[in-house]
Formats: structure tokens, sequence, C-alpha cells
């Protein structure tokens, strides 16, 4: 699990999205790729990218969630669940906790 955050230059949470897309995403992206528009459950609006991935040490398979959403449209979160391949739904219930319990203040 990685959760980050950063400044958006361009006052929009596509831009920042993007901007993750092009030059973290797609980097780490492996075999698929799928893009999905998101409100989390506190009524943040972002980004829901899932993708394949390779573990940097392991060499092994993963399947991967990053979540970029904003509260005032000038910082943008990031929260990103890596599991083996095939480990989603077992960690679905805890990633969706997590999820529902961000709070930006």
């Amino acid at each position: 699990m990685g959760i980050g955050k950063s400044n958006m230059t361009a006052g929009n949470l596509t831009e920042a999205a993007d901007r993750l897309f092009k030059y973290y995403i797609t980097a780490e992206a492996g075999d698929y790729l799928n893009t999905t528009n998101v409100t989390l459950k506190n009524g943040y609006t972002g980004y829901e990218y899932t993708y394949g991935g390779t573990g940097a040490s392991s060499g092994k398979a993963l399947d991967c969630k990053t979540y970029i959403f904003t509260k005032d449209n000038k910082t943008a979160y990031y929260i990103q669940f890596a599991t083996p391949r095939g480990g989603f739904e077992q960690y679905k219930t805890t990633f969706e906790n997590i999820l529902n319990s961000v709070t930006i203040s």
C-alpha cells in the first residue's frame, strides 16, 4: 500500500490523474489496465486505475489498484494497493474500509 499527495498545478483532478497515469502507472502497468471514474463514500470524486504489475524485488505478477481523488481541486491524493495476482477478492473489504475511512481535513 502506498499513500501520497501532490499540489495540482492546473487546478483540476483530470490533469493530476493524467500526470500520475503518464509518469507512474504506464511505467508499472503490465498486461492489463482499466480506468474508472469513482466517487468515494465520503463524496470525494476521483479515478480508479486497475492494472497488472510486477513486484520490484520478487518479480512476481501483481494486481494493482491506484485511487486518485481530491476534495478541493488544489491537492490530489492517491492510495495504491497491490496483491499477488488473483488476490483482490480476498482483500476487497479491507481496501474498501481503508478508502471509506479517508477524511481530508
